[in-house]
């Protein structure tokens, strides 16, 4: 049972800080394991640890000396100590895992891309038709997950080669039941269309058996048995049936010609090698299900140059499978810290064995060298990335007279359609990378009237306006870690100009440098034109590094304020309701969803398809297609209106 413990007494007179305030409350401190949490004088969250003996480990910082660096810049910011008290070691690790994650403090190894993997999901066992498709996030009891394949490349091209190969269903339940004809995806032999009986739940759940084998590896027999019913079904002259096995062949051939190299003795494993110099690393890990290698995926955590390679691999092993499958072996370049806890806790989690094995012998030691040989070069390509930074940001240090690097950068872009769906985002970046888990989007004029979205400067003032008044709302100032360091403006003087305004509305005068790109000429990159908020224009070198960043920086904003606009642009199509044309009722609704299976089926139908609906005669069938192509019409000129 969780047990949260405070400082009870307050301090009498001025407040303390540092080894003075840690020497005064770890008297209070329980003698039991759990997780503690230092904060300096804002409430920020400086570093999460965890500890068998909460007193003893507290206790330990009040030290003067034998602190590390790092320790000793933690302590001197530290104002307050939170403790929660847990039943066990396994337990204390895994919430120290999940507050890490959460909280991200600067002083804890950080696993800094927190990517969420595809998984193949096959349907419900309660459904007689089962569905396969893509599923990120949470697992759902009675569906069969495969997995993780580490890039969405790899997850859609597995989807086809179900699809081509096994004619599973991908439709959503809704529209499965809904169909009353053969999808597009029937018509190019993807499916094998059990919404429509074109194949008996007999025959449906061979093709999931097969599916099946074919995703646990288990090729060789699959083999031999679609081998022989093609030949089978060749002899009795049955030569679409024939046709279909060989689709099944290939997919297995294709899945083969990716896999050339033996991995059945890996089993079920993630294999995980880490590569550290100074205050860089690289962790890589190789995902090897049923004797198939997935794939791999390169973080690069945040941490001290005191940090050895124990303790990274502890750290990104609690927080990498905080929310993902865990595998019953794990296979490391290096012994973590407090393995035996480690492991307890991973089973817990996991709800089998997991086991970690430091000493890997025969095939397996070959494989871990090729992980390992991975992780070093992956580190060399982002050092050299981290040297284009560090130059960048030292470029940016001259130009703005600022002594220390700049460690929160925000860029800001808009964008629209001839100002409808208009869209402002927010990027962040700090130091190393960006920080996705800051970015922000702005639907503008949602506050202030749709006039806004008529002026690109205008828009750029509201997302300026709307960001900042919300940090003063909730007290954030200069010295707050939300608050940035710098702001980089998609655009030239007008837009630079527009954030100088609505910044000096809101009382904030020169408290934050600005940087505008504006696009050269014939919009190519390298050629653009930067203004400062002091009245300086430069250009710089297109092969230089800091020309480099700042484009990256640039492109994400562009990437990110684009996807926006389109999801926005999108939405109404997706939640366009029947029942706001005139003339369709509950009836035609009904029939029409029956028909088509969803909205947007209806939207995109022509209307000669409309009128094959039962209820949908010819007037009713133009007034439905002119109502989604926004064409305008004379409705009083329409035969049997009203009807």
């Amino acid at each position: 049972m969780l047990e949260l413990h405070e400082e009870q007494q307050p301090f009498h007179g001025q407040r303390r800080y540092g080894i003075e305030y840690i020497r005064h409350m770890c008297k209070t401190l329980p003698d039991a394991s759990g997780v503690y949490r230092m904060e300096d004088k804002n409430g920020k969250i400086l570093y999460v640890g965890k500890a068998r003996s909460l007193r003893k480990r507290v206790a330990s910082y009040g030290r003067r000396h034998g602190h590390a660096v790092r320790v000793q810049r933690m302590m001197s910011m530290t104002a307050h100590v939170e403790v929660i008290v847990t039943r066990n070691d396994a337990e204390a690790l895994l919430l120290e895992s999940n507050l890490i994650k959460r909280w991200r403090p600067p002083f804890n190894i950080l696993l800094l891309d927190d990517k969420s993997f595809p998984y193949i999901a096959l349907g419900r066992k309660t459904q007689e038709f089962a569905q396969i498709f893509l599923h990120r996030g949470e697992k759902k009891e009675g569906t069969t997950y495969y997995g993780p394949l580490p890039t969405s490349s790899a997850a859609r091209e597995t989807m086809y080669l179900l699809e081509r190969g096994f004619l599973l269903r991908s439709c959503r339940d809704s529209v499965f039941k809904a169909r009353r004809r053969p999808c597009l995806l029937y018509q190019i032999k993807r499916c094998s269309a059990p919404c429509v009986g074109r194949i008996s739940k007999e025959d449906y759940q061979e093709l999931v058996r097969d599916a099946t084998l074919f995703l646990q590896g288990r090729c060789d027999s699959l083999r031999k048995k679609l081998t022989s019913m093609m030949e089978d079904a060749s002899k009795a002259q049955h030569y679409e049936r024939a046709a279909r096995y060989r689709d099944r062949l290939k997919a297995l051939a294709t899945v083969h010609a990716y896999q050339r190299v033996d991995y059945q003795h890996m089993g079920d494993c993630d294999v995980l090698a880490v590569c550290k110099e100074q205050r860089h690393s690289c962790v890589q890990i190789f995902f090897f299900r049923h004797g198939r290698l997935l794939g791999n995926y390169a973080y690069y955590p945040r941490h001290d140059a005191s940090v050895d390679e124990s303790a990274i691999l502890s750290a990104v092993i609690g927080q990498f499978y905080t929310t993902r499958s865990v595998p019953r072996s794990l296979y490391v370049s290096h012994r973590p810290e407090q393995s035996d806890i480690l492991q307890q806790a991973l089973s817990e989690r996991a709800g089998h064995r997991v086991s970690l094995h430091d000493v890997v012998r025969g095939g397996k030691r070959e494989v871990m060298d090729y992980v390992a040989e991975n992780a070093r070069q992956a580190l060399a390509r982002y050092r050299m990335r981290g040297h284009h930074i560090q130059q960048a940001q030292s470029f940016l240090q001259q130009l703005f007279d600022r002594a220390e690097p700049f460690e929160r950068i925000e860029a800001y872009d808009n964008s629209h359609t001839s100002g409808a769906h208009a869209v402002g985002v927010m990027i962040v970046t700090d130091a190393y990378d960006f920080v996705r888990t800051a970015y922000r989007q702005f639907t503008i004029g949602k506050h202030q009237g749709t006039s806004t979205q008529e002026d690109d400067h205008a828009m750029m003032r509201e997302v300026i306006t709307r960001r900042f008044s919300k940090a003063l709302a909730q007290g954030h100032d200069r010295d707050h870690h939300l608050w940035p360091d710098l702001l980089i403006i998609d655009g030239g003087k007008g837009q630079l100009h527009s954030v100088q305004q609505a910044l000096e509305a809101l009382g904030i005068v020169d408290d934050i440098p600005i940087l505008a790109m504006a696009k050269g000429k014939e919009r190519r990159a390298g050629k653009e034109t930067f203004h400062v908020s002091d009245g300086r224009c430069f250009m710089v070198r297109d092969d230089d590094a800091v020309s480099h960043y700042l484009q990256r920086l640039r492109d994400e904003a562009h990437r990110f304020a684009v996807m926006s606009h389109r999801k926005k642009r999108q939405r109404p199509l997706r939640t366009s309701s029947l029942e706001d044309i005139k003339g369709i009722g509950s009836i035609r609704k009904r029939a029409l969803l029956r028909y088509f299976g969803s909205a947007h089926a209806v939207s995109v139908a022509g209307i000669e398809d409309l009128k094959k609906v039962e209820g949908i005669h010819d007037f009713i069938a133009h007034m439905i297609y002119d109502y989604f192509h926004e064409t305008e019409v004379d409705l009083s000129t329409r035969k049997g209106y009203g009807t």
